[in-house]
């Protein structure tokens, strides 16, 4: 009898390890070199100009109906100049587009029938670099919102956030103008030691 009871255990274990759905994460990301391949979380750009960073969502296998985010920055070392749709849905329509630092606020909606899944960019950001520094970009108060069908609205979870981080370089001196300052220094040089030559 205590044999039984044990190959029950077991079997109730085994069907609960392999039957049991298991529920992979839905991934969003701040890609912050867009133009790299892969996502990039952090870079360096130089004070003065302009850096793209797209939210990607990654692995969703629910079909998304509608999003939110908030994206923190330092306001110190970036300013956000604008925030666009990146086209993952269907049918988007921005409901918050909303720059107010210290954060980028960003929603859309879905107004079709068909629906997103898999990978892509749900919005892109830019900002300026204004200052020397650093920034951590934070994403927070994430909603993904799911659909059925009509009616049938979800909240799809879990969702793991990749947050990213910007660096602002000081203006590089251009090289140029550093091989003609050492050139005048050595012509510089020539002639005055041509001069005491001279005077001997």
């Amino acid at each position: 009898m205590k044999q039984s009871w044990s190959h029950v255990a077991f079997s109730i274990f085994f069907s609960f390890l392999f039957f049991v759905p298991k529920v992979a994460a839905v991934s969003l990301s701040l890609d912050v070199d867009p133009s790299t391949a892969g996502i990039q979380s952090s870079r360096a750009v130089v004070m003065g100009n302009p850096v793209t960073v797209d939210v990607i969502v990654s692995d969703l296998t629910d079909s998304l109906q509608g999003f939110e985010f908030d994206v923190d920055f330092n306001p110190a070392v970036l300013s956000a100049t604008s925030v666009i749709s990146g086209g993952f849905l269907p049918t988007p329509f921005v409901i918050e587009n909303d720059i107010a630092p210290p954060d980028v606020n960003f929603a859309e909606v879905n107004l079709g029938v068909s629906t997103a899944t898999g990978n892509g960019v749900l919005a892109s950001i830019t900002f300026n670099a204004a200052a020397l520094g650093m920034s951590d970009l934070v994403l927070n108060d994430v909603i993904l919102s799911g659909a059925t069908g009509p009616g049938s609205i979800f909240e799809i979870t879990p969702v793991t956030l990749e947050n990213g981080k910007i660096s602002v370089a000081p203006i590089p001196e251009p090289a140029s103008v550093l091989l003609l300052a050492t050139g005048l220094a050595g012509l510089f040089g020539v002639r005055k030691y041509r001069e005491y030559d001279s005077r001997r």
